[in-house]
């Protein structure tokens, strides 16, 4: 078995160490040695040092991978949350909230019924003495019914939209607290 002269990275102790081995210790002052070999050089690094780098590099990338999990998460969310988002009248997205879709459909509920009791008022009449041409003007008042029924149907979607929102930001904030917590743990 061939030996090669080393000395100790730690107390500087002469060491004759077999070409195959990866790690030594010490006789002089104990440390546990790593042997590092390239081409042209051999020495020794102490392993609490490597460790301690190595320990170092682990919590690096540990902390990068938390940071990479929460972009990834914010990511995901913007795209769920524009999905879940509503058009406003001048086209723009506004979060789905149910109170403005109440009052929204109150307002348009209350004009649509006040146009087909107006509507049927004036064109009953006409209906009635005008058969069969005058079931036309009866266009008016069903109107105003197919207005309501449309407009309770979108209510009911946009509340329904609200309740997936809170639902999907709430899981959202609970994922990226315990992210956050991890991250500063």
């Amino acid at each position: 078995m061939k030996l090669e002269k080393l000395a100790c990275n730690s107390c500087g102790a002469p060491l004759e160490v077999p070409e195959s081995a990866n790690y030594v210790t010490c006789n002089h002052c104990s440390t546990q040695l790593a042997v590092n070999r390239s081409e042209s050089v051999t020495f020794t690094e102490a392993m609490d040092l490597l460790v301690e780098k190595t320990e170092e590099i682990g919590e690096q990338l540990s902390d990068l991978s938390l940071h990479n999990q929460l972009a990834a998460l914010d990511r995901l969310w913007q795209l769920e949350r524009e999905k879940l988002m509503v058009a406003g009248p001048n086209g723009s997205l506004r979060i789905p909230e149910e109170a403005a879709s109440a009052r929204g459909t109150a307002t348009s509920v209350s004009f649509l019924v006040l146009w087909t009791l107006v509507a049927t008022g004036i064109t009953g009449v006409i209906a009635i003495s005008a058969f069969p041409f005058g079931v036309v003007a009866l266009a008016f008042p069903a109107f105003g019914i197919n207005g309501i029924v449309s407009t309770l149907k979108s209510s009911a979607a946009e509340k329904d939209k609200a309740r997936r929102y809170r639902q999907s930001e709430k899981r959202y904030l609970q994922k990226r607290a315990e992210l956050t917590a991890r991250l500063e743990s």
